[in-house]
């Protein structure tokens, strides 16, 4: 499949949530629920069925963050039948909000293939201070050897980098703004 083909996919994915969201705002049934939590600034817990089971925003001070990092659950349900963020989930999440750079090794190799995809060039060895992170997903059972994923905000491309994190290797998922 081709980016563009699976752009479009993306589109028509985001508009059918949004037109579903609006149908389904005001039912109580598989709403999702504001969490009070004693980690994370803001916590959503979503219903069986959603992408995931559990969303959370940190608020972080760091020159690697805008103010805010998204954090999702790669689980939705599938082995942890909890929506809370388990032990483990939680112990990821902290490892790196506690400090953002020890996601950027892991980000580095599909930063380099999105940066050659849209500037035509190498990634400049000082690439880190075009970026800032927007957000990770959290491995199932917060197990970094399996499946996850990191989006960098690139200032210069003014584009959202996502990469899929494979055995401690990364590759470029998207590009999008």
């Amino acid at each position: 499949m081709n980016a563009d083909f699976l752009m479009i996919l993306l589109v028509i994915a985001m508009g059918a949530g949004f037109v579903l969201a609006i149908f389904n705002r005001g039912r109580s049934v598989g709403r999702i629920t504001n969490a009070e939590h004693e980690y994370f600034t803001r916590l959503f817990l979503l219903p069986q069925g959603e992408h995931t089971r559990w969303e959370a925003e940190q608020d972080v001070v760091s020159g690697l963050a805008d103010g805010v990092v998204s954090v999702v659950a790669e689980d939705n349900y599938q082995l942890i039948p909890d929506a809370y963020p388990s032990a483990a989930e939680i112990a990821f999440s902290k490892r790196f909000l506690g400090n953002l750079s020890l996601l950027l090794p892991y980000a580095q190799e599909g930063v380099a293939q999105g940066w050659q995809t849209w500037f035509q060039e190498t990634l400049p060895d000082d690439w880190q201070r075009y970026f800032i992170v927007d957000g990770f997903t959290v491995p199932v059972e917060g197990d970094i050897d399996k499946p996850w994923e990191i989006t960098l905000y690139c200032e210069r491309a003014e584009q959202y980098f996502s990469v899929s994190v494979r055995d401690g290797r990364s590759k470029l998922f998207s590009i999008d703004g």
